[in-house]
């Protein structure tokens, strides 16, 4: 038997054989530091999306150590959250390396 829905749907198993890696920390570490990278690379970026990306950055890494390491709103990432809002255009590209060190928290194991 079926069932229908009316939005999309996907399974995703826990573990995949051949999956370059199962850890959620690392693949949020990559992400980050690709958009870090792609600011020094491309300097002339507007302002607004500079602003955009670091305030991404910033949530996504108080979040996951929110949800997978008990961080409080009393830790440095809650703040660099907020901070993300007033982030100078030169300081864009070492803020997003710093948001990135979030994740150095993230389990070591890769599986190949």
């Amino acid at each position: 038997d079926f069932v229908k829905v009316h939005m999309p749907m996907a399974y995703l198993p826990e573990e995949v054989t051949g999956r370059l890696s199962n850890n959620v920390g690392r693949q949020l570490q990559r992400v980050t530091m690709a958009c870090a990278n792609f600011m020094r690379d491309h300097p002339q970026v507007p302002r607004e999306i500079k602003k955009f990306v670091c305030h991404r950055a910033a949530g996504r890494s108080w979040k996951y150590l929110h949800r997978h390491h008990g961080e409080s709103h009393f830790s440095k990432w809650f703040y660099y959250s907020i901070a993300s809002y007033f982030v100078p255009d030169r300081k864009t590209v070492s803020f997003l390396e710093n948001c990135a060190q979030a994740f150095d928290k993230a389990e070591q194991n890769v599986h190949i």
